[in-house]
């Protein structure tokens, strides 16, 4: 028998890959204090560690139509978190054979509470600008959605918008 935060994520999840913003808004609120803290654990650095949170989440709204039910909504989040890490670990090149400490830090999880708020708006409008460019890109294809997709073009150099996220 699944536990009640278990079905709650499954739940959410049906919903974000629907496109339901205020389900992908449930599940930043619910996770992002320990993906965060995950990730500041591994790369001892704040600003990259809200980078792999909010990468992580615009992973989950890409690719929520691909997540399988059986598998834990916070399982996936964590492994993508930390996969993510590493890769940034790697690509500064300094990567140990040590495992990150299981403990937290202190000043890393007070850190995290006080900009919890900043950091999930800027997870929120890199997901809305995630679906403008979907929604643009669909319409280019001629594809037609009711009002879903009513937002404008993005600007021509939305790509280095992207990057500065």
């Amino acid at each position: 028998m699944m536990s009640d935060h278990k079905l709650l994520d499954a739940e959410l999840m049906k919903r974000v890959a629907a496109g339901d913003q205020s389900a992908c808004r449930s599940l930043v609120e619910a996770h992002l204090h320990g993906l965060v803290g995950l990730a500041y654990r591994m790369l001892h650095d704040m600003a990259a560690a809200e980078d792999i949170a909010q990468e992580n989440f615009l992973k989950l709204w890409r690719m929520a139509n691909r997540w399988k039910p059986e598998a834990r909504v916070s399982t996936w989040l964590y492994r993508v978190a930390h996969n993510l890490a590493i890769n940034e670990i790697r690509r500064r090149g300094h990567l140990s054979d040590q495992e990150a400490p299981d403990t937290a830090d202190p000043a890393a999880s007070q850190y995290i509470q006080q900009h919890q708020s900043q950091v999930r708006d800027q997870v929120e409008a890199a997901l809305a600008h995630s679906l403008l460019i979907g929604c643009s890109a669909m319409k280019g294809e001629g594809v037609v959605f009711g009002g879903l997709c009513t937002t404008p073009r993005p600007p021509k150099n939305w790509v280095k918008h992207t990057k500065a996220w």
